[in-house]
């Protein structure tokens, strides 16, 4: 794992970018999902909305998709 490497993933909701985070690169595709879904700035986006599916694409972005 490359831990001593950072990016900036972009997060988006229902295709619009809500946030931008750093992570290490090397993070898993499931401990990305998870570290972004508890941010608080995502947390105000899904209050109140079921999510549908979330879309990974590894160390570039994630697509939380909501209805």
């Amino acid at each position: 794992m490359l831990s001593g490497i950072l990016f900036t993933l972009v997060v988006q909701f229902n295709g619009q970018v809500c946030d931008y985070l750093e992570m290490s690169a090397g993070t898993n595709e499931s401990e990305t999902e998870r570290l972004d879904l508890v941010v608080p700035k995502v947390q105000i986006f899904l209050e109140g909305k079921q999510i549908r599916k979330v879309i990974v694409v590894p160390e570039r972005k994630v697509n939380i998709v909501c209805s």
